[in-house]
């Protein structure tokens, strides 16, 4: 239970990192409000459409198959 209690706040910490870094990223390189928030809709977007294809593998592989091959950092994701 520690163990998932973790990493769900791991992926939360991740997750809220986007919102500090999506301002950092627009003043580096000269994006405006609409490029930020296609980012920000592909992560959202990206999320939510491969939680279908994860809850089918887990269905029938289980679990773990699902948690060793997942990203361990948001930088591995991309």
């Amino acid at each position: 239970m520690a163990v998932a209690c973790g990493a769900h706040a791991l992926h939360d910490g991740f997750t809220d990192l986007l919102y500090v870094l999506l301002p950092l990223w627009q003043a580096e390189f000269g994006l405006g409000y609409a490029e930020v928030g296609v980012l920000r809709a592909l992560y959202a977007g990206s999320m939510a459409g491969f939680q279908l294809p994860a809850g089918a593998l887990a269905g029938r592989f289980g679990v773990l198959c699902c948690w060793r091959s997942a990203p361990r950092s948001p930088a591995s994701a991309i």
